[in-house]
């Protein structure tokens, strides 16, 4: 797959290296939408040191409030002000990656984009391809959604080196959400899904996050 004119969403800044790793430095655009924590004041000022000084140019940062728990209504709202946003950074694209359904382990954020994403291919028909991460904890929502939409299955090298310098830059900034000792895998998987996309009966590579 040529991905020179593809697009990765992500929830926040160091979702891209966590879950699109060996994809991060190939695609045309990055698209990271939430920066501002309210339980965590200091976080947006952190997440836009790192865009500013983050090695790719392929870096766009919507900076809007993570939603964290909201009423029904403003988190509908919060969800119309993301697709707007999206709607514009998306327009012309082809093929985006993004969260899967379950939200790799579960986080809301992750649901919320790739809900978001998935309004959007409704309008534009776009192709979609989420990580194939999944936490434990969340693995009946996995299985719930693996006969549902989901084919077309692709996998690339990780290359850590190449990653490095933004793993390194997340730390500097006191950004980087996850475990300091991940260990990235040699590949990572991506499912195609949708509703025209074909079904094949096949094996499903997942990556277990335990």
């Amino acid at each position: 797959m040529d991905l020179s004119s593809a697009t990765i969403v992500v929830a926040h800044p160091d979702d891209e290296i966590l879950w699109f790793s060996s994809i991060v430095t190939k695609v045309s655009r990055i698209v990271m939408c939430y920066g501002a924590v309210n339980s965590k004041p200091e976080r947006a000022q952190q997440r836009r040191n790192v865009i500013k000084n983050y090695p790719l140019p392929t870096v766009q940062f919507l900076d809007l409030p993570e939603p964290g728990n909201l009423s029904s209504t403003l988190e509908d709202q919060a969800q119309l002000a993301l697709i707007e946003h999206l709607r514009v950074g998306l327009s012309g694209v082809k093929t985006v990656f993004t969260h899967n359904t379950w939200g790799e382990y579960g986080h809301n954020d992750h649901r919320r984009v790739h809900a978001a994403v998935r309004a959007l291919q409704g309008e534009t028909d776009f192709a979609v391809y989420v990580s194939s991460y999944v936490g434990r904890r969340v693995f009946d929502s996995f299985e719930d959604n693996l006969n549902r939409e989901v084919a077309g299955i692709i996998s690339f090298a990780v290359d850590r080196a190449a990653i490095e310098p933004i793993f390194a830059l997340y730390k500097s900034n006191s950004c980087w959400t996850w475990a300091t000792n991940w260990s990235w895998p040699e590949q990572e998987n991506f499912f195609r899904v949708g509703e025209n996309v074909s079904h094949e009966p096949t094996a499903i590579p997942i990556q277990l996050i335990c």
